[in-house]
């Protein structure tokens, strides 16, 4: 890369899509005529503390960038997880998790196999509810109706 010469047009300097580390940059306000020189590292940490302190307007309020990972990361999945070793219960969405042992379906035979995860999606109610599990070799529904396990299913 070449200095430009004096009066040269912009427009005809070498278009780069990476600046290498180490280069300095020029700028100049418009409105002052006055300029500087920054190193493309300072630049870099400018605008990256511009991003990690500005908020922004999420579901969970207006936060900073590191805060709303934080957010999300301490409210992640597997801290919501339910360990069962009994069919789940009660009028409330549950993402649940089965251990080393499967859990037997009401009088149906059939068994939500171990090591499985899965989502209980109740009625209003809680009396009537579906159980949606799977793990590395199948995915299993489960029925409740008027309080009793009545239907499994295993796809897979």
């Amino acid at each position: 890369m070449a200095l430009p010469q004096d009066g040269q047009d912009a427009n005809g300097l070498t278009k780069v899509t990476q600046i290498p580390a180490g280069k300095e940059l020029m700028f100049i306000d418009p409105t002052t005529n006055e300029g500087g020189i920054i190193t493309l590292e300072d630049l870099t940490k400018q605008i990256l503390n511009g991003l990690t302190s500005q908020t922004f307007g999420l579901d969970s309020g207006t936060q900073t960038l590191p805060a709303a990972i934080n957010y999300l990361y301490g409210n992640s999945l597997s801290q919501k997880t339910e360990n069962i070793a009994q069919l789940p219960d009660g009028n409330k969405v549950k993402l649940i998790s089965i251990g080393g042992s499967g859990i037997d379906v009401g009088s149906t035979g059939e068994k939500i196999p171990s090591w499985s995860f899965g989502i209980f999606l109740p009625s209003s109610g809680g009396s009537d509810a579906c159980l949606l599990c799977a793990n590395s070799t199948q995915i299993t529904l489960a029925y409740k109706s008027s309080g009793v396990w009545v239907s499994c299913k295993r796809i897979g």
